[in-house]
């Protein structure tokens, strides 16, 4: 017939067929029911089926077994599994063709069909039987269809909710629909990212494969910031205080958290510290006027975070007010740093392996029902290109700013010294006597001296060293017990006892090295009352002498070492 009806699936062709039902209904998206997502239909035919194959009126089927029985057993079968290739056609006329799972084509079942309902025995005789088969189809009804992606539909929600300081949380909530669990919905995640806006950052972004494979849930959230993170970080902390406690100096301190990406690089995060706390605090590198006093680096090697730390004690001003808090509130400033950017992840940032572990395509007649038994994954065509790209840094790539050699002795780089403190007392006695005069204890003076002095001898001064000396790895340098030395004033001469005190090493803590220390106790007489200019003070070992060290003018020479 030229008319005839002609269904075909999974390799069986079911000829010149009645139509018994085409109900068709539009499948609008599940969160707005505002898009057609697809159209449904459910089709209901019945054939006659012959021994005989040939014998027409029939349908025509692989000629298997040797009785009604046998054929109908194995057309059942066929008809009743899932997801096979399905044609529908009059007069030779195809009307639908829908492919099950396979590369993407544009006439593919939509929903991870075909879907077979039942197939149904309504007669039989010895040479004859009739059945009716009913199949759900999913399909895109398009009289121009240009879909070449696979989405089907994306829809989304967006809400803003703002804190108690008026700082927004905006929050987006969709799905996005693909045709077929051949495309891996995961890979859809830069579709559903939007743009960040300026003086927001990216916060946290949730996606969700639904069970059936083909519906990508996603959140993202973005939260209002006051400063953007520096590049190429991504979340910070910065705490900066300035403050003084006695009107001389001020001390300015400052406190950096930093967070990148897994694939952060901690140095240059490091780096990154560096750059913020010496732009925030000013620093005036290797100046007089600026003490620094700590400088710490944390690397958090569990996380991609870092700390940085850094105090300096700087001159200050009567006007502490004034001078302290100029430097409160400023805002950072480095090159390329925009306070209202902030990193946006990249589509190689959002690429995942979690496609590689949705949830599959199963039947009953096999054992692959566990997590990770899919095949792989194909990623749909034409959307390899990114749609964000990196953002260009233009401030650290890892590099410390370099600083000078500090000015250490060659002591001090052999073995460490951790405390070396010395004191060197000058104590002059003026050898002179008050003594009262006899006189009426009755009575005010009336201005009459009452107090006679006696001068004893010329004035006596005794110069006191007191050295606590602590080394890593050796014994400290303590000056020699001298009984007599050359100062300024002439021959200094030891009274009384020279006390050194050795402690017993210890360990460290690494349980390997040794920690030595010592202390001092030398007492000289001088033979006469120095000036300040003649005052002298001993010079620590772990530092390269310089004239300026030991003497308050710059007139005294040194021959180095630990000397009086």
């Amino acid at each position: 017939m030229t008319n005839r009806t002609d269904v075909s699936y999974n390799g069986i062709t079911l000829e010149n067929c009645l139509t018994k039902m085409w109900d068709e209904t539009a499948v609008y998206d599940q969160e707005s029911e505002t898009d057609v997502v697809y159209h449904k239909v459910r089709l209901t035919v019945s054939c006659l089926v012959h021994d005989v194959v040939g014998s027409g009126p029939v349908g025509t089927f692989p000629q298997v077994g040797n009785s009604i029985v046998d054929f109908f057993s194995y057309i059942k079968a066929q008809l009743m599994e899932t997801r096979k290739p399905f044609a529908y056609s009059v007069g030779g006329v195809p009307l639908v063709s829908l492919q099950g799972p396979g590369a993407y084509v544009a006439n593919a079942d939509v929903n991870n069909g075909p879907k077979p309902i039942d197939v149904k025995l309504v007669g039989v005789t010895p040479k004859l039987f009739k059945i009716e088969f009913t199949i759900e189809l999913a399909l895109v009804d398009c009289n121009n269809d240009t879909n070449t992606q696979g989405v089907l539909s994306n829809r989304w929600s967006m809400m803003d909710s703002y804190d108690t300081n008026w700082f927004c949380n905006r929050t987006v909530r969709g799905r996005l629909r693909i045709a077929t669990l051949n495309l891996n919905a995961q890979s859809f995640r830069s579709w559903v990212v939007p743009p960040l806006q300026s003086g927001f950052k990216r916060e946290a972004m949730h996606f969700t494969t639904s069970t059936d494979g083909l519906t990508l849930e996603y959140i993202i959230t973005d939260r209002q910031v006051f400063a953007s993170c520096p590049m190429p970080g991504t979340s910070w902390t910065c705490d900066h205080s300035e403050s003084t406690n006695d009107g001389a100096s001020s001390v300015s301190e400052i406190a950096i958290h930093l967070e990148g990406p897994p694939n952060s690089n901690k140095k240059a995060l490091v780096a990154l510290g560096a750059q913020i706390a010496e732009s925030v605090l000013q620093i005036n590198r290797y100046s007089t006027d600026d003490k620094v006093e700590q400088i710490g680096f944390v690397d958090h090697m569990h996380d991609s975070t870092v700390d940085v730390l850094l105090r300096l004690r700087r001159t200050s001003t009567p006007e502490y007010f004034t001078a302290i808090g100029a430097a409160i509130g400023s805002p950072l400033s480095l090159p390329g740093y925009d306070p209202k950017v902030s990193a946006e992840p990249t589509d190689i940032d959002l690429a995942s392996p979690a496609g590689l572990f949705m949830c599959y395509l199963q039947t009953p007649c096999d054992d692959n029902h566990k997590i990770g038994n899919s095949t792989s994954i194909t990623s749909p065509g034409g959307i390899a290109e990114l749609r964000n790209t990196v953002p260009l840094v233009t401030m650290s790539q890892g590099t410390l700013v370099r600083t000078l050699a500090p000015d250490w002795s060659s002591e001090q780089q052999r073995a460490m010294y951790t405390e070396y403190l010395v004191d060197s007392k000058y104590k002059t006695h003026a050898m002179t006597l008050a003594l009262p005069i006899a006189a009426s204890s009755s009575g005010p003076s009336n201005g009459v001296t009452t107090r006679a002095t006696v001068s004893l001898a010329p004035p006596q001064t005794t110069r006191t060293i007191k050295i606590t000396a602590e080394r890593f790895g050796d014994w400290p340098e303590i000056p020699d017990l001298l009984t007599t030395y050359e100062d300024p004033t002439g021959r200094a001469v030891l009274v009384g006892r020279g006390e050194v005190n050795l402690q017993s090493p210890v360990l460290s803590v690494d349980g390997q090295n040794r920690i030595y220390s010592a202390t001092q106790t030398l007492v000289y007489s001088l033979p006469r009352a120095p000036t300040l200019a003649e005052m002298r003070a001993v010079p620590v070992p772990w530092m390269k002498p310089e004239p300026s060290d030991v003497a308050l003018t710059t007139t005294a020479v040194l021959t180095g070492g630990v000397g009086l």
